[in-house]
């Protein structure tokens, strides 16, 4: 097994708790069973807040409130991705592109848009190319918007998440992406 996420594990964890329950149980004082009680509970609800937070403040909803706000309805939006890792985007003129700079050339948009999460695992060489122009303003003129939440501590669970990276595989790192909308200024997207 290469991998295995969190709800993989959901078995385990109840089988085990029935260990802890044990130990707690058989602890000789008081005071130290009600302190690990605390702390695990504690630990727990924090966790899931953080966890509803995050995907109440997701920053897709705010690309989403920057685009009816900022952008006119007759705009052509590329969209590079996976859609289930982007804004919802109803009511534009918007496509999802492949990962290539001439096909979103071809499409000559006014605005692309990225998910920098998604983006920095990309492993075509292409894309990873059309990333990098993107990120230079070489492919388009400016990096119009970009927003991803931050949440007070200690409810930064995104950000443990992704300090850890691939040693921690889960799809936390889904939530609350970065997300980054260019635009160009002119005439077109640059070969």
């Amino acid at each position: 097994v290469g991998y295995a996420y969190d709800r993989f594990v959901l078995p385990h964890a109840l089988v085990l708790s029935l260990f802890a329950g044990r130990a707690v149980a058989e602890a000789r004082a008081a005071w130290l069973r009600g302190a690990a009680v605390a702390l695990v509970l504690g630990f727990g609800l924090v966790r899931c807040a953080s966890l509803d937070l995050l995907l109440r403040q997701d920053a897709r909803y705010e690309v989403e409130r920057w685009f009816e706000r900022s952008v006119p309805k007759t705009a052509r939006v590329a969209v590079l991705g996976t859609l289930e890792y982007m804004p919802r985007l109803h009511g534009f003129q918007w496509k999802q592109r492949t990962e290539l700079l001439r096909a979103v050339a071809g499409m000559d948009p006014d605005y692309v848009v990225v998910n920098a999460d998604y983006a920095a695992r990309a492993e075509d060489p292409r894309a990873r190319e059309l990333y990098r122009r993107l990120d230079n303003g070489e492919a388009v003129d400016r990096l119009a918007f970009s927003a991803r939440t931050q949440l007070a501590w200690p409810y930064r669970l995104d950000d443990y998440v992704r300090r850890r990276g691939d040693a921690l595989p889960t799809n936390l790192d889904k939530i609350n992406p970065e997300i980054r909308v260019y635009a160009r200024a002119g005439d077109s997207l640059k070969p």
